[in-house]
């Protein structure tokens, strides 16, 4: 696995709430789908299990920013935008080439989103 997606998945797994132990370097938390113990961060499957990805999906959904989220995947595209339709950023929009499938669109899109978003201070921008 490339270090890209590894350092996505870690990405991702901190946003979705999954604790890494400071002693044993281990992931620990609500995995979606069954896993052989100890996850390290090699075993994080963010880029290739849905029941994964969807996790990060659902949170981007559910935050409390000034508009509500949407992810829209269609084919093998994905968008991020609010509901207004206003794009968060450039970044955050997703298109896709010949040889990218819908989960590696969504998985871009899903890390591109939580990169903008830790960059605007998470806990400034969600509203009580």
């Amino acid at each position: 696995m490339k270090q890209e997606t590894i350092d996505g998945n870690v990405l991702i797994a901190h946003f979705v709430g999954l604790i890494k132990g400071k002693w044993t370097g281990y992931w620990i938390g609500a995995f979606p789908t069954a896993v052989e113990e100890p996850v390290e961060d090699q075993d994080l499957l963010f880029h290739k299990d849905w029941n994964w990805l969807m996790m990060a999906v659902e949170k981007i959904e559910s935050l409390k920013l000034e508009d509500r989220m949407s992810v829209t995947i269609v084919g093998r595209a994905c968008l991020i935008v609010s509901e207004y339709g206003n794009l968060i950023e450039a970044e955050v929009r997703t298109y896709t080439w010949k040889d990218s499938t819908k989960i590696n669109s969504t998985w871009d899109a899903v890390v591109k989103f939580i990169k903008w978003f830790n960059e605007q201070g998470k806990n400034e921008i969600q509203k009580s």
